[in-house]
């Protein structure tokens, strides 16, 4: 999942950054299960808030906010 997501980055035209950190890339697994769909749209509101922060480092509370807000909770 890591080099899917590496890969899906650097296709976009990431050089690094962007990127996530490790417990980030955990949740994403965990709520995810590995579903490309489901993994794509919390990685793109994760990113979204990183850019938003504007910061590069996508951490674990960054991704739980988008988890949270693909179930329709905006807290």
């Amino acid at each position: 999942m890591t080099h899917y997501i590496q890969h899906r980055l650097e296709t976009a035209g990431a050089k690094g950054s962007p990127y996530f950190t490790q417990p980030a890339l955990w949740r994403v697994f965990r709520y995810s299960q590995g579903i490309p769909r489901l993994l794509n749209a919390i990685c793109d509101k994760a990113l979204l808030a990183g850019f938003v922060q504007q910061c590069q480092r996508i951490d674990f509370n960054m991704v739980g906010r988008a988890v949270r807000e693909l179930e329709g909770s905006f807290n």
